[in-house]
């Protein structure tokens, strides 16, 4: 049987056709195996490529320099693994040899000045409370009227009146005494008249001393009582104000509004006309007393500190129409303008506060104590710069603890003003607070100083990462010291001045790096190097 030659022609074609198409589906349907092979093996050749591209670069200076990066100890992150881990510009810096300073970190609290922080407001004598003219919590200058009170003390009724009663007797036995005078120019009486006269004037100015004593005794000021004599009535009502602060000059100023008051000086005895100084009356030899022309009383003020120093109102302890008796507390005012911070540290620690009070009170610079308030970040809870004020003389029984203080200057962080006037401050330091004291005991020089960030701890190795173009190269180092901030690099050769160090990070790169060495396959595998 004879066969078409055109059919043996094409039959070859038709096979090869066959089993490429053959191929095809078979290929098709096992992609999912090949195909993960096929990446991997493109990756690999990405690898290689890559570590033959950074061969040659210059890594020179150092002991240990090297060619290219050595993959098990180099890392490459790219710029969103860079702000991840907050690796900014200002977190590569250049090494540096400094000093630094050791220090003790002790918990410690915000206190008040014992004697000075708090003021109790006292009624100076008995009454009934007539108006209050503060809120607690309010801010209130020294000097400002705090309580009104409406005296109804029998002893204080009766002392004013037997006062004012003399005054009127003195008064007529001047007069009668000038009439006398008159007459004994002329011849008219004997002059042991007049004499004996003079002799009841000064009785009369005996009994006034001795009244003006008592009213004294009962809590009047010298104001006051010039009040008294100059308008000849008695003291109805009493303010109660805001006192000075015990730092400053007392300066006598007008209560209420008259501000620019004219400042007079008037004897007790009235003997002379009032003068604008101090001094003793010429006639009585009785010390001038105070007064301010037009006003019922006169009040204490501080000038230029009251632009800085302010009470605020803690406690309120009466009401309108309360009755109250002298010494009765009626408020108790807080001064928060200069706290303390209470340390406490370990009684074997005491010799180290010691010798930085010694420092200190030398004059040397960098013993400065640093505080930080618990639960605020680094920056707005951090106040440098504070001093040892005293360190006491006792170890606590209990605790064993040293005690010791540091100045704390205060500060406002916001001051506002209600529609009805009252003024309420917000203080940034409050008695209280957490803190934590950190006290400088040691200094070094030349010392390698990153912070904690800076370093990576993997069992008993310490490591850092140096910028190397765009890679960063693991290196091993030696911590002389760490603390809650700072670590102590050895100046050993392991790092130099000049090497560009991450600052931040650290931690995270190295577990990169470990991720890296123990997963996925080997980029390097099957290759000869």
């Amino acid at each position: 049987m004879s066969t078409n030659p055109s059919q043996r022609r094409f039959t070859p074609v038709w096979v090869f056709l066959g089993c490429l198409l053959l191929i095809a589906v078979v290929g098709m349907a096992t992609k999912d195996r090949w195909l993960p092979l096929l990446k991997q093996s493109q990756i690999a050749d990405k690898g290689e490529e890559e570590a033959g591209g950074h061969e040659g670069h210059d890594h020179g200076g150092h002991d240990d320099a090297h060619e290219g990066h050595e993959d098990s100890s180099s890392l490459h992150l790219s710029k969103q693994a860079r702000r991840n881990i907050g690796l900014t510009e200002d977190k590569l810096q250049p090494i540096k040899l400094g000093a630094f300073t050791r220090t003790l970190n002790v918990p410690a609290r915000v206190v008040e000045q014992p004697g000075r922080t708090r003021v109790q407001v006292a009624s100076p004598m008995t009454g009934v409370v007539a108006a209050v003219y503060v809120v607690q919590g309010e801010a209130v200058q020294p000097g400002t009227l705090l309580f009104k009170v409406r005296l109804t003390h029998e002893d204080l009724v009766q002392a004013q009146a037997a006062f004012l009663k003399t005054l009127g007797e003195l008064d007529v036995e001047d007069r009668e005494i000038a009439r006398l005078s008159d007459l004994g120019a002329s011849g008219v009486i004997a002059g042991k008249t007049l004499l004996a006269r003079k002799y009841s004037k000064q009785k009369l100015e005996a009994v006034l001393n001795a009244n003006r004593e008592s009213l004294l005794l009962h809590g009047l000021s010298s104001s006051q009582i010039a009040s008294i004599i100059r308008d000849r009535r008695l003291l109805r009502e009493l303010e109660v104000r805001a006192p000075a602060l015990p730092s400053h000059e007392p300066v006598v100023a007008l209560a209420g509004k008259q501000a620019n008051a004219k400042a007079e000086y008037i004897c007790p005895m009235l003997c002379t006309p009032a003068t604008t100084g101090p001094g003793r009356c010429p006639v009585c030899a009785m010390g001038l007393v105070s007064a301010v022309s037009g006003a019922d009383n006169t009040i204490p003020s501080i000038g230029k500190a009251e632009a800085t120093h302010l009470f605020t109102v803690q406690t309120i302890n009466v009401n309108m129409g309360s009755m109250i008796s002298a010494g009765d507390a009626m408020a108790v005012l807080a001064d928060l303008d200069e706290l303390y911070v209470e340390g406490r540290a370990f009684e074997h620690d005491a010799d180290e506060i010691t010798h930085a009070s010694r420092k200190q009170a030398a004059g040397e610079s960098g013993w400065e104590i640093t505080a930080v308030l618990e639960s605020n970040d680094k920056k707005t809870g951090t106040v440098g710069g504070l001093k040892i004020v005293y360190i006491d003389n006792e170890i606590e029984s209990d605790s064993r603890a040293q005690l010791f203080y540091v100045d704390l200057p205060n500060q406002i962080l916001q001051d506002t003003q209600t529609p009805e006037g009252h003024r309420f401050l917000t203080w940034r330091f409050k008695p209280g607070q957490r803190m934590q004291l950190r006290v400088p005991i040691e200094q070094w020089k030349d010392r390698i100083v990153l912070p904690v960030e800076a370093v990576a701890k993997e069992g008993a190795e310490t490591f850092v990462f140096l910028e190397n173009g765009d890679h960063f190269d693991q290196r091993p180092v030696h911590v002389e010291y760490q603390d809650q901030l700072w670590v102590v690099i050895a100046n050993d050769g392991s790092l130099f001045p000049g090497d560009t160090v991450a600052l931040t990070g650290a931690h995270q790169m190295q577990v990169a790096l470990k991720n890296k060495a123990g997963g996925g396959v080997d980029p390097h595998a099957g290759h000869n190097h």
